[in-house]
């Protein structure tokens, strides 16, 4: 035949075929469906069988057999609601068999319907055969909060059936969530053949840190066979397991189970929540943090995403959006300690450690030795300025716990923060060197502190030396050097780490920033450059690139970055709200506006896009904008600290000082221990001029967690209201933070003006040397100098004026000094500059009158001072004006 016959020959007869097999389907009775559904479900063809049950029962709807065979392929399936439809069908006919009785029974509890399955077996209405009646009748009364009695039923079950199975695994059950976690494996031991005792031990083992019994618990779990597990188990096997792998390191395996647990779950939330950590474990968290955000918007009652979703936040540092989720599964699940010891970190970063006792305190009575909560507990106490019960509370943690690394670091960090360094450096130097770094971290730290850079340097080289393949520890040694300003020698550690791996994108990174830092520009573009390329998927570098381009104002290379970030994201969203505040910073606010919004239409329940939304809309002064899109924000996440504190801005400006205080005051209400809202509260005071009872507001805020912004608004309140030393919450900071050169440099501006002209010398002196080279220091030093009579005052001016001879404050600075010195040939043409540049500041033009009057040019001079005069302003050197006219007669 010619090939197009051939094709349409072959097509006929595969219709043909089709046909007949209809055809011959349509002839076969209930009784053959019903022999051929059996069959199926025997070979494991679980669809197959459904649909000829389902035929079975249209054309016979009372066959029992049927509808049971369809309700336990709905159980085996995980949909107990569609089986228990089919047994309320067979209990209406009066066909409830033991078997189907027992079946409805998990169906209810499986629903969470517990008294009604007590009302049905108590009523008789629903009679399994024992002892599945009796395990069913206690596993409703644990479901209903009374264990005692559950265990007691229980007990009795296994007097007269020792060797059952499921009475077995419910008093295991029953034991484990009573913290007899022993009692409860010794009862397991035995059962062998049943997917719930085997999921039941590995996660009992896993509670207790044994994560690899735990792994060969649910491996033999695995191995049983298929027709064993329902499909809820069979998910919870896979998902557990999946856990446990990634427990202990073994990622790859993890991608595995969770393809396997995908292919026979797709949409269920456990596949999802085990794919978002596996991102996790990668350190892909924006991704996580989509995936998660997802399975909460859908599933809002799943504790478990909820509580990853808020661990995922506090890894990236998003503390606010961290706090509202695990507030939420703490309020909801008020007994999960592991919920209570994230919330605690939560609040302990945000430094409201008095919150983060309230919260661990109960964990602490239900656990009473539970290591983290010791150490976290411990934690709080020593930054509520409470180090004597910190400290106890560490030490004892270590003794109950004495191989426990993470204690011991604890401990060795309180040592630390309370300037115990010797027994730090003594705790640390004890402990076995590991894996991790922060030993090594603290080690340098009290080093520093105890015996200065210059050992710390030393013992970091040696530490290096000792493991020159660490990649961890290269890392610490570049960030050390970096942060000591030391560009040289942090290159040196990351081009070793570089050579080893080309594309590490922490290395990359830390690279270009050693590269500004030495102020080689292109040097770091390339670096991040190189991260971006060796990390397609990762957004990170692309958003460290913009943030170059946009320090150099080059808009367009920066808005491509941003695009590739966002291309690169799986959660594009959260890395359109980054973008955004990277455009906000540099002052972009329309372009910034244009990310938040696409930000809040790709995930519109995003609450921290609709807020920064709002602000750059408050930044465009478009105040009615604004507050729709942060009353958006408050809507989605009503604990939203910063979306209310944002609507009190508003109200401070559309309504006045009266409308805002009074919704902070409800905020005060609300948030008791916020530092944010207490900050909020000082601000709204001071615009209205109440100038005391914002200091008041600032310094509890500095109390509960001082910043920077606390601390100069602090300074600064103090000082409008003419109370005494206004400069101590600066003084207070720079006790804990002496690196801190902006502090620093207010304190030295307010010495100044305050005309402590010898307290102003001494913190500009530590100023040159935390910013060497910096034009405006010098100048303020060089100032101070000549206040004071000092005679380095005119080298420190020419040191300021060569670095920045533009400058007309620093040329004014130098030009007046030489004045004074008599040297008026050479102030003249400076401070004639400085006047030229700073036409508007009246003490500048007098400085070039004082010179032109000194050089004999006395009509030039009056000119300059009468024009002076004549603003009326007043000003530092009116009096002086006023003389010199005066000397100069008309």
């Amino acid at each position: 035949m010619k090939p197009m016959q051939s094709r349409t020959w072959l097509m006929t007869a595969l219709v043909c075929l089709v046909a007949n097999l209809v055809a011959c389907d349509s002839f076969k009775s209930p009784t053959e469906r019903l022999e051929r559904a059996r069959q199926s479900i025997a070979a494991g063809e679980s669809g197959v069988a459904a649909i000829d049950l389902r035929k079975v029962i249209a054309s016979e709807p009372q066959n029992a057999e049927a509808r049971l065979l369809l309700a336990e392929l709905w159980m085996r399936g995980g949909d107990p609601r569609s089986a228990q439809g089919e047994l309320d069908q067979l209990m209406s006919m009066g066909a409830m068999t033991p078997r189907a009785a027992e079946l409805a029974g998990e169906a209810r509890l499986a629903l969470g319907s517990a008294g009604e399955l007590l009302r049905l077996l108590d009523s008789g209405k629903l009679s399994p055969d024992e002892p599945a009646k009796s395990v069913l009748h206690a596993r409703a009364l644990r479901m209903l909060g009374r264990k005692e009695e559950a265990e007691a039923e229980l007990k009795r079950v296994l007097e007269t059936h020792p060797s059952s199975p499921m009475a077995r695994v419910a008093l295991a059950e029953v034991l484990a969530a009573d913290g007899r976690s022993e009692d409860a494996l010794a009862l397991l031991t035995d059962v062998t053949g049943d997917p719930a005792a085997w999921l039941l031990r590995a996660q009992i083992l896993s509670r207790r840190g044994q994560f690899s019994a735990a792994e060969s618990a649910l491996s033999q779990a695995r191995a049983l066979p298929t027709s064993r597990f329902s499909l809820p188990q069979r998910a919870m096997m896979l998902t557990s397991l999946g856990d446990v792998q990634l427990v202990r390191g073994k990622v790859s395996e993890a991608e595995a189970t969770q393809k396997e647990l995908a292919a026979i779950a797709p949409a269920a939330p456990a596949t999802q929540l085990l794919l978002a950590r596996l991102q996790l474990s990668k350190g892909q968290y924006i991704s996580a943090i989509g995936e998660l955000q997802r399975i909460v918007n859908a599933v809002p009652d799943l504790l478990r995403a909820r509580m990853m979703l808020g661990a995922a936040h506090l890894a990236q540092g998003n503390l606010l959006q961290a706090e509202s989720q695990l507030a939420k599964v703490v309020d909801r699940a008020p007994d999960n300690i592991e919920a209570r010891k994230l919330l605690a970190r939560v609040r302990l970063q945000l430094n409201q450690p008095e919150a983060a006792i309230r919260v661990l305190t109960p964990a602490l009575e239900q656990s009473p030795e539970d290591a983290q909560v010791l150490s976290m507990i411990g934690d709080a106490h020593l930054r509520a300025h409470e180090p004597d019960s910190g400290i106890e509370a560490l030490e004892k943690s270590v003794r109950l716990h004495p191989g426990e690394e993470q204690l011991q670091l604890a401990l060795a960090s309180a040592y630390i923060f309370v300037g115990r360094y010797p027994k730090a450096i003594e705790l640390l130097q004890s402990m076995p060197r590991s894996k991790d770094s922060r030993r090594e971290r603290l080690l340098l730290g009290a080093i520093a502190a105890g015996k200065g850079p210059a050992v710390a340097r030393t013992e970091l080289e040696r530490l290096v030396a000792e493991q020159p393949d660490n990649v961890d520890m290269r890392q610490l040694a570049a960030m050390y050097y970096l942060s000591q300003r030391e560009p040289d020698r942090a290159r040196k550690h990351l081009h070793a780490i570089l050579e080893a791996k080309p594309a590490d994108m922490r290395a990359l990174i830390g690279l270009g920033r050693v590269e500004l830092l030495a102020g080689n520009q292109s040097g770091a573009e390339d670096a991040f450059k190189r991260a971006a390329r060796g990390n397609p998927q990762e957004p990170a570098p692309q958003l460290v690139l913009a943030q170059l381009y946009l320090t150099r104002n080059d808009a367009a290379h920066a808005r491509s970055a941003l695009d590739a970030a966002v291309a690169a994201s799986a959660a594009p969203a959260d890395v359109l709200n980054a973008a955004g505040l990277l455009l906000m910073s540099a002052q972009r606010y329309d372009e910034a506006l244009e990310r938040f919004r696409r930000a809040t239409e790709i995930d519109a329940g995003n609450a921290m896009a609709w807020l920064n939304t709002g602000r750059a809309q408050l930044a465009r002064d478009r105040s009615a904008d604004a507050r729709q899109s942060i009353e958006k924000a408050l809507a989605i996440q009503p604990n939203l600290v910063a979306a209310a504190n944002a609507l009190v801005l508003i109200d401070l400006r559309t309504s006045g000082p009266a409308v805002a205080l009074a919704r902070v005051q409800e905020l005060r209400r609300q948030h008791p221990d916020d530092a944010s809202v207490m900050t909020l509260e000082g601000d709204v005071h001071m615009a209205a001029g109440e100038y005391r009872e914002a200091a008041r507001a600032y310094r509890e805020a500095e109390r509960v967690h001082p910043t920077q912004i606390v601390v100069l608004r602090a300074s600064e309140a103090l000082r409008r209201a003419g109370m005494d030393k206004p400069e101590a919450p600066l003084t207070r900071w720079l006790s804990l933070h002496s690196d801190d050169s902006t502090i620093r440099a207010a304190l030295a501006q307010y010495y100044t003006a305050a005309h402590q002209v010898a307290a102003a010398a001494t913190q500009l002196e530590m100023l040159d040397k935390q910013r060497p080279g910096n034009p405006v220091v010098l100048n303020n030093l060089a100032w101070v100098y000549h206040e004071s009579g000092d005679e380095r005052a005119e080298a420190t001016a020419r040191r300021a004026y060569e670095l920045a001879p533009k400058n007309p404050s620093v040329a004014d600075t130098y030009g007046w000094i030489l004045l004074q010195k008599e040297k008026t040939a050479m102030a003249l043409p400076l401070l004639e500059g400085a006047a030229g540049a700073a036409q508007e500041d009246p003490d500048v033009q007098y400085h070039y009158g004082a010179a032109l009057a000194a050089a004999g040019r006395k009509t030039e001079a009056r000119q300059v001072l009468t024009r002076t005069l004549a603003s009326g302003r007043e000003f530092a050197s009116r009096h002086d004006v006023e003389k010199l006219l005066a000397d100069l007669g008309t």
